[in-house]
């Protein structure tokens, strides 16, 4: 079913839709950061990454899920001092499934 849907959606108004989204994510994490130098520097990366992809578009586009993937990997890896976000979802249980034992330490 989700892919029917993606297929129904423009490859431009979804990756538009996506970026203004992340804008949304990126924004609120300004919004609460406590130093600014700090946000910068997490927010680099996502900015050069975004800049790739926007000029990658017309001659190397992915796919929609692609795309969507990369959304929730930035989005999930925003700081957790701004909020819930997705990162909630995914890294909660140390970034495993909370029914693996976890194993001591040997040493």
């Amino acid at each position: 079913m989700l892919v029917v849907a993606l297929r129904a959606i423009p490859r431009g108004r979804y990756a538009a839709v996506l970026l203004v989204l992340l804008g949304l994510v990126i924004l609120r994490s300004f919004i609460g950061a406590h130093v600014l130098g700090t946000w910068c520097l997490e927010d680099a990366p996502v900015a050069i990454g975004m800049i790739f992809l926007a000029l990658s578009y017309r001659g190397m586009p992915l796919s929609l899920i692609s795309y969507s993937l990369i959304f929730c990997s930035i989005a999930s890896t925003r700081p957790a001092r701004t909020g819930p976000t997705l990162g909630c979802l995914t890294m909660s249980g140390g970034g495993r499934s909370p029914a693996w034992p976890s194993t001591p330490n040997s040493g």
